[in-house]
């Protein structure tokens, strides 16, 4: 399996009710992308480290739902959207095989 780690700084200024209509969509990708074994999308509570964040966990079944995941229109239309909510040159994004 593989886990997609995603941390994305917000912008400022980026109410909270956005923030939490970001979520709602990102937590929909499970819904658009086969191969999601689960996701877990959050703010970051700040308790160490970066705060002011929203965090993604996905696992992906294998490396066929991983294709699928950067293939699919869903994902890409949230892409596009991003910098609406998020500094886009602060963006972590790593997987690991668990």
């Amino acid at each position: 399996m593989i886990r997609q780690i995603f941390i994305a700084p917000l912008k400022e200024g980026v109410s909270e009710e956005k923030v939490q209509q970001r979520i709602k969509a990102q937590l929909a990708l499970k819904e658009h992308v086969p191969g999601i074994e689960s996701i877990t999308v959050g703010k970051s509570l700040g308790l160490y480290g970066m705060d002011n964040a929203v965090v993604m966990m996905i696992d992906l079944k294998d490396m066929d739902a991983w294709n699928a995941l950067l293939a699919n229109e869903y994902h890409t239309q949230l892409g596009n959207e991003a910098g609406e909510y998020f500094d886009v040159n602060g963006f972590i994004a790593v997987q690991v095989e668990v």
